[in-house]
């Protein structure tokens, strides 16, 4: 959720900036024509479209025969210099944000207008400015960035980390025109030298040309079959007499329906090297929104390259003389004078302190190098059956105080069970750190004690079970359990996405006084009971990308695969245990795409107890969140207690189609609908514990939801209603008679997306 607000705050009042394409004196303005003019006039593919003796495609397929000429690492190890602008600006002065700015402070938001290179005046909120020297090696493939001078000025200063440029080069980060899919704004649009783009689009060679510096280049025009997906309409100019690619133009159709998304726009220019390859000298991405009332923005990524270097494979990455035309630039001058006349505002500050809390969610106790942290501030209060109000107070010390020594800690209270809860850890990290103990690589000796209580096996958030959103149920008759618990973990995340845990820890459960608490998941006649443990958890993200928080991570690349492994271990008598106990599971998460026409995420998890004869609360109850946040692996209407079971199975897929079936109705092709088809599946074998000894299944579980087959619910709904509601329609399609809870069911969600 907070998450999601940040999102909202950086779309609404600071979203993406206007292309700065170059002036006319400038050598990428080429020949008699505008980089951003990329209408097709008439038709030019003829009244009947043929891939046969096409010599406009067949131009492409040379090109694309080529395509290892045009990338960086072709010739073995490549060293090139490379300058970044990335700028979020508000656009459409005449309505929206931006025209109520101009109305209540014009002599504030006027002088700092650009109207650069277009003739709509825009107001550039954030700028993001690098020099950098890229490397690539060829063996072992791989690409090493050194940034050589950074500029960052912007309304969002305020972030401690720098989550416009994550989420900048995630949304409009380098295109590969190469690659079957080209990804922006978290889409996969269709690129016209892929091997399906020679289907999805027509190509005709015009008859005109065009000079790029002193080279006469032919023009080749392109536009989508099927104009409502994924695709660009453009033009490609190449080298008339060797038919290398010089320079590419596209852009969106109307008839493509991404939200809030008015144009896209992308341009790619080469030149040849001495062996006649072609390197890459210049690239631009300019997104365009627009919301009605709301105003539109815009957001520009544009690269320079200079300095292609082939000669010493063993080049050291030094820092980068300064052969671009200017550094820093325009843009970013004018966007760090803008911020500055707005510091001198007192409600400008007290905005940007509440937006720092809100995205950090710790309050610091000085603004200048704090030591002290106060937080979570959305766990400060949430509510549960147990404790009725849960007040929490806690903090972290921070990398400042002591770059490798770290302690978090909290005490909570619950006004029904009238009982203090509290947690203290300690935590040595042997990388330094620069502001909080989550920073990315984690390598770290973490110690920890807390007495609380945990919900069992219910959804746990990476915010916190008592989080104050999570805390919203339809549903408080979970149950929880008292422990009190000692722990010793040696953490460690290396490069390329692995990670692994070891721990060590000692667990207390207890009874409680509360009869829908620990006591009645008890066997008869045990009050309390030890388990000493020794844990490893294993996790592999190839190509993850995320977030840094100190209490999260936000995953911004969900195409990479998340695989873990988690094994427990006990011994009975070991360090006072009162249980031989060993427990095992894995899982697999990961989105697919299904080029431009949508994706599914895709979710597996599974997990066996494999010594009988243990407690209810070291079984396997899964995942059942009565929280109205919903997520993808829980089950929102399932009763706690639904499911016990010594091993499950659980898959899960929805996909989630882009309109391939509404796009082509009429008049409902308006609506800018999608599809949604996907099941949940969770299989729990005969072989329960019901079986083995009835008395460890508390009389809260239901006995008969035990079936040889897997409980189906499908999934069929529609999406994107106004932009942001789901309606889906879920059928239970196995275990209909037996089932507690409800068969069947329509289940809104809101969802804000592009």
């Amino acid at each position: 959720m907070r998450r999601h607000i940040i999102a909202l705050i950086l779309l609404c009042t600071a979203t993406t900036a206007a292309a700065q394409i170059r002036d006319a004196s400038d050598e990428y303005i080429m020949g008699n024509f505008n980089l951003s003019e990329v209408i097709i006039q008439g038709n030019p593919f003829g009244p009947r479209y043929s891939r046969k003796n096409n010599p406009g495609l067949d131009i492409v397929r040379e090109i694309m025969e080529n395509a290892d000429s045009y990338r960086p690492n072709r010739n073995g190890c490549l060293s090139r210099s490379r300058h970044d602008i990335l700028t979020l600006s508000l656009s459409e002065p005449e309505h929206g944000a931006l025209k109520k700015l101009i109305q209540i402070r014009p002599q504030l938001f006027i002088p700092f207008l650009d109207t650069y290179p277009s003739k709509d005046p825009l107001l550039n909120l954030t700028t993001r400015e690098s020099v950098s020297t890229e490397h690539f090696d060829a063996s072992p493939l791989g690409r090493t960035v050194v940034k050589n001078k950074q500029f960052r000025s912007g309304v969002d200063d305020f972030l401690v980390t720098d989550e416009v440029e994550g989420l900048g080069n995630e949304l409009v980060g380098e295109a590969d025109i190469f690659a079957p899919n080209i990804k922006l704004l978290d889409e996969r649009f269709v690129s016209p030298f892929s091997a399906f783009g020679t289907i999805a689009y027509r190509f005709a060679l015009r008859s005109d040309t065009v000079f790029i510096g002193k080279d006469k280049c032919v023009d080749i025009v392109f536009a989508p079959v099927d104009a409502s997906s994924c695709t660009f309409t453009g033009h490609i100019y190449v080298d008339a007499a060797t038919h290398t690619l010089r320079h590419l133009q596209m852009t969106t159709s109307p008839q493509v329906k991404i939200n809030f998304v008015k144009s896209i726009l992308l341009i790619q220019s080469f030149s040849p090297d001495e062996e006649g390859h072609a390197n890459k000298d210049y690239e631009l991405t300019l997104v365009q929104f627009s919301v009605k009332r709301a105003g539109g923005a815009a957001i520009r990524k544009e690269v320079e390259y200079a300095q292609y270097n082939y000669d010493d494979a063993n080049k050291a990455l030094e820092e980068s003389p300064l052969v671009f035309r200017q550094v820093p630039s325009e843009t970013y001058k004018l966007t760090k004078d803008l911020v500055h006349e707005l510091r001198q505002y007192p409600a400008y500050n007290t905005l940007e302190g509440i937006a720092s809390i809100i995205d950090y969610n710790f309050l610091p106790t000085s603004q200048e190098e704090p030591a002290l942290f106060l937080g979570p501030i959305t766990n400060t209060i949430s509510f549960n059956n147990i404790e009725g109000v849960r007040l929490r107070a806690g903090g972290m010390t921070s990398g400042y105080l002591n770059p490798h020594l770290g302690a978090r800690f909290y005490v909570a209270y619950g006004t029904r069970d009238k009982k203090w809860k509290y947690m203290g850890q300690l935590e040595y990290s042997f990388n330094k750190r620069e502001r909080h103990f989550g920073e990315y690589p984690i390598h770290s000796l973490r110690l920890r004690y807390d007495y609380d209580i945990f919900p069992l096996r219910e959804w746990k958030p990476d915010a916190g079970w008592d989080n104050l959103f999570e805390s919203i149920k339809h549903n408080y008759t979970f149950p929880y359990a008292m422990q009190r618990r000692q722990e010793m973990s040696y953490n460690s995340e290396l490069r390329g996405g692995f990670s692994y845990r070891l721990t060590a820890r000692h667990r207390q459960f207890l009874d409680s006084d509360d009869d829908i608490s620990t006591s009645s998941l008890m066997p008869e006649g045990v009050n309390d009971f030890d388990l000493s443990e020794m844990e490893i958890f294993l996790r592999y993200s190839p190509g993850e990308v995320f977030l840094d928080k100190p209490d999260a991570r936000y995953v911004l690349r969900r195409e990479a695969p998340i695989f873990t492994l988690r094994h427990t271990v006990a011994r009975k008598g070991f360090l006072g245990s009162d249980y031989d106990y060993m427990n095992t599971e894995v899982s697999y998460k990961q989105k697919i795409r299904f080029g431009a026409y949508g994706f599914a995420d895709n979710t597996f998890r599974a997990g066996r107890v494999w010594t009988p004869d243990v407690p209810i609360p070291l079984l396997i109850v899964p995942n059942s969140s009565p929280a109205f946040k919903l997520n993808d692996i829980s089950y929102a209407d399932f009763n706690p207690m639904d499911l016990v079971s010594d091993r499950y199975v659980q898959w899960n897929f929805t996909n989630k189609l882009r309109g391939v079936i509404f796009n082509h109705i009429p008049l409902i092709n308006k609506l800018d609908l999608r599809e949604i088809i996907g099941a949940k599946n969770i299989w729990l074998p005969n072989a329960t514990y019901s079986r083995h000894n009835s008395s460890f299944i508390p009389e809260s579980a239901n006995p008969n939801a035990l079936c040889p087959l897997p409980c189906t619910r499908v999934i069929v709904g529609i999406g994107n209603i106004f932009h942001c509601v789901e309606v889906d329609y879920i059928w239970q399609a196995t275990w209909r008679e037996i089932f507690g809870s409800s068969n069947d069911g329509i289940q809104v969600q809101l969802k804000l997306r592009l």
